[in-house]
């Protein structure tokens, strides 16, 4: 008996694993299809006085770290390719999915609104490269 169920669980696993391989989509892309190379994301305009007098003084760092890279929430490498300075002021000001609004709380810091506004400015400048 033993034998047996392990015959049925042996061929049940063949046949599954095959149905995978054959069923799942593959990387490679199909005959004909445009490849697109992604080109990395790298911190852009480093030695800018926005990022080293206010994104580096603002509440940002304790989710998106240092360098872009995301800690907790997002990497914000290439954020410029997504949103320009008023839709990421906006998102600045209001939130965005789990993110809550950071305007006020950057503003306690000492930060001013034309800190914000060269923030913002300097995040969309963030594009792969």
């Amino acid at each position: 008996m033993y034998k047996w169920i392990m015959a049925v669980l042996f061929f049940g696993g063949c046949v599954f694993g095959v149905g995978y391989l054959v069923l799942s989509p593959s990387d490679k892309p199909e005959e004909g299809a445009e490849t697109v190379i992604k080109k990395p994301a790298v911190l852009v305009a480093e030695s800018d006085p926005a990022n080293k007098n206010v994104y580096q003084k603002s509440t940002c760092l304790m989710c998106h770290g240092t360098d872009l890279k995301g800690t907790m929430g997002p990497s914000l490498l290439g954020v410029g390719d997504k949103h320009d300075k008023d839709a990421i002021m906006k998102i600045i000001k209001e939130g965005v999915g789990t993110m809550g609004a950071q305007y006020d709380a950057n503003i306690a810091q000492g930060l001013t609104d034309a800190d914000m506004n060269a923030l913002a400015e300097w995040l969309s400048k963030q594009k792969a490269q």
